[in-house]
């Protein structure tokens, strides 16, 4: 089973959605497979937008294996990365590599995203699209924050 969760951007945390018994509610896996792809920090590698006295390891549910390959997503990174522009294709390239895992499986057959600057409210706005194997397409958003 994976259980629901719902994502708080003011507190910056999760919590589990339980249903009107209390219980559990259980997720759709590929909403699951999305979340736990992006939502842990994948570690650095030489070359990657980290200055230096920031810590570079990634979460610690990055050492988790997905299918194989290792979990999480280096949107984390992309605070540091300038001019906007630049920024926008560092996200796009963190989502797709942090979903690449799930085509390599045969999860899904595409993993894409399109990321736009969001300047009144700060955010980056990523659109991830997924093609799955009976050819039908799944859609998700999610934000990080960016300060220009």
């Amino acid at each position: 089973m994976t259980a629901l969760l719902r994502w708080d951007n003011a507190t910056g945390m999760a919590d589990l959605v339980l249903d009107a018994n209390n219980r559990i509610v259980q997720a759709d896996p590929l909403v699951a497979d999305v979340f736990a792809s992006l939502s842990f920090d994948a570690p650095a590698d030489a070359g990657d937008p980290v200055p230096d006295g920031v810590d570079a390891l990634g979460s610690w549910a990055a050492q988790m294996q997905l299918a194989g390959a290792p979990s999480g997503s280096k949107l984390w990174m992309v605070r540091y990365v300038r001019p906007a522009d630049r920024a926008r294709a560092f996200a796009k390239r963190a989502v797709e590599d942090a979903l690449e895992w799930m085509v390599d499986a045969g999860t899904v057959v595409t993993a894409s995203a399109e990321a736009t600057y969001n300047e009144r409210e700060r955010m980056l706005v990523i659109e991830i699209a997924l093609t799955l194997t009976d050819g039908t397409r799944r859609t998700f958003q999610t934000e990080v924050e960016y300060a220009v």
